[in-house]
């Protein structure tokens, strides 16, 4: 009869399934779906029957405590009854509002650009020469530290009352054109109302260099690890020279690695070649070569492509410069300019050397010491170069550089060598010419541009210097053509400090005389503000970009933060290899444009996307909307005249006190806050001007706080009379809309069960309106819609979603419950496909939600049985320690010999791959259920390695034992309505089963992979990252990543809310309750550990912990207690929340505990890690006693620092203790 009555209900299940699946359920997700495929399993094993009970037990108690403690349906009932306005989506009209936007904010820097050039040119036409010796000016690399101060606009250390200056001792006469503090006091003026602005500039003809506000060149930026000198040598280098010879150039530059050179000239010679790297600009199209016996270039022997100096090619050439090493063959000079020769005759064939329609010179730059095989090899080079010349229809202009040492007697006849290639004397060496070539030159008059031969007698190529190379590139011709000298020309962007920073320069002339460059540094993130917070219908489906002329996105609006390594949009889109060539804008005559493609989603899926793009008039970008938002949408209905109900919600500011009738401040977790109302925060989006919004922090307080009241003397204005201050349209509409539940949420928390065991709850919409309660001070920049709360939410609409752990510097683990709320359909039922309109949260306490299946299922109360859940990426949001079921049974051996918590967590210890690697091996198998993904992250150039689990996978998972009894060691079960899983692990099937058998690297100091050199999707591993090279390297080997999608924005860093010692109220309330206030400031909810006595009664307060183990977390407390968490965290007795990650005490080996057989394996893998470890020891001892006879450090960092070996278990970053 039960087991009849068991397939009964078996049958019933089913069909609930399937008529779940027929009406379109809320738990079915595409994306997982496209991801893992169909599932289509009809359970039939009456064994895993339990599981879904349970399963079904948990996600109904969670549900219960999200909507009892959020009143989810009150608030989706507050929406409904909410006036929505239907519009249809026209994407052509928001690119062209932004176009316009930009337009604007780009022409007013533009016209600071230009009011500075006309002051320069005015001042040169009456001081052409500043009788005043240069010695006494500010060198910039010579400033003292008490003479700067951190300005945040500059993101440095700074002086804002006079420039300094980059002086070549070596090349300055004594008196020359220097515009001074004529030209300072106009920068003072630009930087005080131009926000991004970072430095400007001017460069004279004869190298003098000023630039604004004085600074040393923070080594933070760029050319990282270079000294002072070094990082102000090649300042500005690029943008000088594209503005002073503003036409395109094609260059190659040819590197003499041959036997003749001493290892210290090489050095020279790799040094140069850096140099003249960092000399070039989007205009122009490069290339590294390098001749010994012979030519070899960075894709080997084939001829490569002429490539767009990016960030990207220039990091791959210097790889390549730095691989070259002195071979025993002598150089053939012949082989190498002939070869040089092919790359130029190739791009001219190809668009790969056409940077644009204009007329590109062609420039050869040969670095060599200029030995000699034989005394006639000189005739035999030359005879090359005029075959070359008769032969082809291209004109090359040779510049050399001569290797010397400055201790040594230079070899003329070398120098004199390298002299006659670079002006290309044919006529001295005709005798060496054939005779049908003498014929041929007569004939032509052959006249090919005369190069320059610059001697090279130091150590890092500083004699190699900008005026030296301005006149090797410099072509008469193209130096009288008009239009050049009044060119604004733009660089390709700088990483400094985290911000994307692009260079505008003009050339200033007067009459025919060349003065020099003027520039200034512009801040992309501040400049583009409106873009990367851009008030779209629909912030989840659609994304602004800002590219340059190439399709290399700049600027992307779902990347708020940091800098991003420009990227061509093909490659953060996942575009086919067919679809590449629309990203390029170049084509003249064109100025907007919008077309559809299919982006691959895998390899059996694909998604349509829209794309709608404009060229911008005033510089050389173009906005890019990239949408797959529906025709159709809603949003609420402006009305300027109606009043909100504001009495019970404040202005987030507590601290600013703009609430002076309010006076029950309390502490929430040492958190500024009230129970008396909700808090009203607007996040950037919600502004017409976000940057200058988030940088009114550094305002003095009585600013802040008159900012602030207007902000809410606006927003309660029912009657239209008060001026807005800055606040989007619509943004009054959201406020009133979320506002109207803080009296519910009131109510709930004061007859609320969980009083104690909730931190906060909230409300966000999709343009950064957040009501929270009790009321919470936050900072000016944080945004709600890219936390993962949010995003997770919109990902799985209409489920119980659960995000974290985040880790809260009081309360300890925190975890996010979340939930949408759909746009308003008062007589309609919500669907998953509606439009969202908001999301609801609360934050509870890590161990609250383990409180909810302590409750809810008695086997998580069982003896040796141990509960947990997690998400759907594995990380781990309620967890259990066996040692809380024991009753009155003592604690075992077996069980105290294996701590739950190690001495140094991992960094990603609270993942499921850590915690129970045996259960995340067992899961990986199961490709239909958990699957190893990987992913681009552009901002940090890293190749992540992620989980997912199937959130639709219909069946449970069982892991049985090895016992002859075959007991089920482990049951994983989709929880229905959730993203999260239910893991049952029973440790009575085997006792030592708290001794893993299995285990999964994880690293303890950073998120970098053990082994980065591969990956194998059945291999379980913690998640991690890996550095890779990005296809806009030299193009000659196959992208590592191009298989791999881009990985969603990261999170910003979890922030507390502001602590209430961090601001300051408490001066006021000193004066009204006299000294010492701050210590009886009372707290919002009156928690004290110690009265709770059970853990029952413990589990789940905020602040609180149960207290298990001791010290060394191995032995276990006599008499368990409830503890404060920040003495107690993770249940061991001594430990803080702070110092428990970053403890620097000896990693103990059981933070993953063997067997027997698993320890003699990681015996010998350990002795392996140790030979390694000492032969790279020993190999790179030998290698930096050899490289530091020579030059040093080196200037730049190569790409190979992040590359692994074929053997590579340590990796930088990364150490083991001892």
């Amino acid at each position: 009869m039960p087991s009849l009555l068991l397939s009964l209900l078996l049958i019933f299940i089913s069909f609930l399934d399937q008529l779940q699946c027929a009406v379109g359920s809320a738990d079915e997700q595409p994306s997982r779906a496209d991801l893992f495929g169909k599932v289509g399993v009809i359970r039939q094993d009456l064994k895993t029957l339990g599981a879904h009970m349970n399963a079904e037990s948990v996600s109904t108690a969670l549900r219960k405590v999200s909507y009892d403690e959020l009143a989810v349906p009150i608030m989706q009932g507050i929406v409904d009854g909410l006036p929505f306005n239907k519009f249809v989506v026209n994407k052509t009209a928001i690119v062209s509002e932004m176009a316009s936007k930009l337009n604007e904010t780009f022409d007013m820097y533009g016209t600071t650009l230009r009011t500075a050039r006309d002051a320069v040119q005015l001042y040169y036409a009456k001081h052409p020469m500043d009788m005043q010796v240069f010695r006494p000016f500010k060198e910039c690399c010579r400033l003292r530290n008490d003479e700067l101060r951190y300005e945040a606009q500059f993101g440095s250390r700074v002086n804002l009352s006079y420039a300094c200056d980059i002086v070549s001792l070596s090349e300055q006469p004594q008196f020359l054109f220097y515009p001074g503090k004529n030209l300072t006091t106009m920068y003072q003026h630009n930087a005080a109302g131009l926000a991004a602005l970072r430095w400007q500039y001017f460069i004279s003809a004869a190298g003098s260099h000023m630039e604004y506000p004085a600074h040393s060149f923070d080594p933070l930026g760029p050319l990282t690890g270079a000294t002072c000198v070094q990082r102000e040598r090649l300042r500005h280098r690029a943008p000088y020279l594209s503005s002073a010879l503003p036409y395109p150039k094609r260059v190659v530059i040819l590197l003499d690695y041959g036997s003749g050179l001493p290892n210290s000239q090489l050095l020279k010679i790799q040094a140069v070649g850096k140099t003249l790297l960092e000399s070039f600009s989007s205009r122009d199209r490069v290339t590294v070569l390098a001749v010994s016996s012979k030519v070899i270039g960075p894709c080997g022997s084939e001829v490569p492509d002429l490539l767009d100096p990016t960030t990207d090619a220039k990091d791959a050439l210097f790889t390549f410069i730095d691989s070259l090493n002195r071979t025993e063959e002598f150089s053939n000079h012949s082989m190498g300019l002939e070869e040089a020769y092919k790359v130029l005759i190739h791009a001219e064939n190809s668009l790969s050397g056409r940077p644009s329609s204009e007329t590109a010179h062609n420039f050869i730059m040969y670095v060599s010491r200029g030995l000699l095989t034989s005394l006639t090899e000189a005739g035999a080079v030359l005879s090359t170069l005029a075959n070359l010349n008769v032969n082809t229809y291209i004109s090359v202009q040779i510049n050399t550089f001569a290797i010397v040492d400055s201790d040594k007697t230079p070899l003329l006849w070398a120098e004199q060598f390298l002299r006659d290639v670079a002006e290309q004397s044919f006529d001295k060496y005709r005798n060496s010419l054939s005779e049908q070539l003498r014929t041929k030159l007569k004939d032509t008059k052959m006249n090919p541009p005369k190069g320059k031969m610059i001697v090279v007698d130091d150590n890092e190529g500083r004699s190699v210097t900008l005026t030296k190379v301005f006149e090797a590139l410099k072509t008469p011709e193209a130096a009288l053509e008009p239009s050049y000298r009044t060119l604004t020309s733009w660089s390709a962007p700088l990483n400094e400090l985290s911000d994307p920073v692009v260079s505008a320069t003009m050339p200033v002339w007067h009459k025919d005389d060349f003065v020099g460059v003027i520039g200034h540094d512009l801040n992309l993130n501040v400049i583009a503000d409106a873009l990367k917070y851009a008030d779209l219908p629909d912030n989840s489906r659609a994304r602004l970009m800002l590219t340059d002329l190439e399709g290399r996105v700049l600027v992307d609006s779902r990347l708020r933060d940091g800098f991003m390594r420009p990227a061509s949009v093909a490659d953060l889109e996942g575009w086919s290899k067919s679809d590449r060539w629309k990203a390029s804008f170049t084509s003249e005559g064109i100025f907007e444009g919008s077309f559809e493609l299919s982006v691959p989603v895998d390899t059996n899926t694909s998604r349509r996307v829209s794309y709608t793009w404009q060229k911008l008039e005033t510089a050389p970008f173009v906005v890019l909307l990239a949408s797959e938002m529906r025709p159709r949408m809603a949003s609420l209905e402006r009305r300027n005249t109606q009043t909100l109900s504001l009495r019970k919600v404040v202005y987030h500011r507590l601290d600013l006190e703009l609430n002076n009738n309010i006076h029950a401040h309390c502490t929430l977790m040492d958190q500024l806050s009230t129970i008396e109302r909700g808090s009203v925060y607007l996040g950037p989006s919600c502004f017409t001007s976000p940057h200058a919004h988030m940088s009114s922090d550094k305002n003095t307080r009585s600013k802040q706080s008159t900012r602030a009241s207007g902000y809410w003397v606006y927003l309660g204005d029912g009657a239209g009379l008060i001026r807005n201050t800055g606040i989007r349209p619509g943004v009054r509409e959201d406020v009133g809309a979320l506002a109207a539940i803080v009296d519910e949420w009131q109510r709930r928390f004061a007859s609320s069960p969980y009083q104690k065991h909730i931190l906060r709850r909230f409300v966000a919409t999709n343009r950064g309106v957040m009501v929270t309660f009790p009321a919470t001070v936050y900072t000016d920049d944080f945004d709600p819609t890219e936390r993962h709360w949010y995003k997770r939410a919109l990902q799985y609409p209409g489920r119980i979603v659960l995000t974290g752990p985040y880790l809260d510097s009081s309360a300890g683990e925190i975890v996010t419950i979340s939930h949408t709320l759909y746009e308003g359909e008062g007589a309609a039922m919500h669907h998953p496909d509606d439009q969202v309109f908001a999301v609801m949260g609360m934050d509870v306490s890590i161990d609250f939600v383990f409180k909810i299946l302590y409750d809810t299922l008695s086997v998580c109360r069982q003896f040796g049985r141990r509960c947990m859940l997690f998400e759907d990426t594995g990380y781990l949001v309620a967890r259990g320690d066996p040692l809380l079921n024991q009753g009155n049974r003592s604690a075992t051996a077996d069980l105290n010999a294996s701590p739950l918590y190690a001495e140094r967590e991992p960094i990603e210890g609270g993942h499921l791959t850590h915690r129970e690697p045996s259960l995340a091996i067992h899961l990986l198998q199961n490709g239909m259920f958990m699957r190893k993904t990987t992913c681009k992250q552009f901002t940090s150039q890293k190749l992540q390695r992620l989980y997912q689990f199937n959130t639709s996978y219909t069946d449970a998972i069982r892991m049985t034992g090895e016992n002859p009894a075959g007991c089920t060691r482990s049951e994983v079960t989709p929880m229905p309505r959730t993203n999260a899983f239910l893991a049952v692990l029973d440790h009575t099937c085997d006792l030592q089963s708290s001794v893993q058998s299995a285990f999964c690297p994880c690293s303890v100091s950073d998120r970098r992979c053990l082994l980065c050199s591969r990956i194998d999707p059945l291999e379980c591993e913690c998640p991690c990252e890996c550095p890779f090279k990005s296809s806009g390297g030299v193009g000659c080997s196959t992208d590592e990543t191009a298989q791999s999608p881009v990985c969603d924005a990261p999170e910003p860093p979890y922030v507390t809310p502001s602590s209430a010692r961090d601001v300051n109220l408490f001066a006021k309330l000193a004066s009204q309750e006299g000294a010492g206030s701050e210590k009886h400031l009372a707290q919002c909810v009156p928690i004290r550990c110690e009265q709770h006595t059970t853990i029952d009664k413990c589990l789940g307060v905020l602040g609180c912990q149960w207290c298990l183990r001791a010290e060394d977390g191995r032995r276990l407390l006599t008499d368990s207690y409830c503890s404060p968490i920040d003495q107690c965290f993770g249940g061991v007795r001594g430990r803080s929340i702070q110092g428990y990650r970053y403890d620097d005490e000896v990693l103990s080996a059981i933070s993953t505990p063997v067997g027997p057989v698993a320890g003699a394996i990681m015996g010998v893998f350990v002795l392996l890690v140790i030979a390694v470890y000492c032969y790279r020891h020993q190999v790179t001892r030998l290698v930096e006693s050899r490289v530091s006879a020579g030059s040093g450090s080196r200037l730049y960092p190569t790409a190979d620092d992040d590359d692994d070996d074929e053997y590579r278990f340590d990796h930088e970053g990364s150490k083991v203790d001892s």
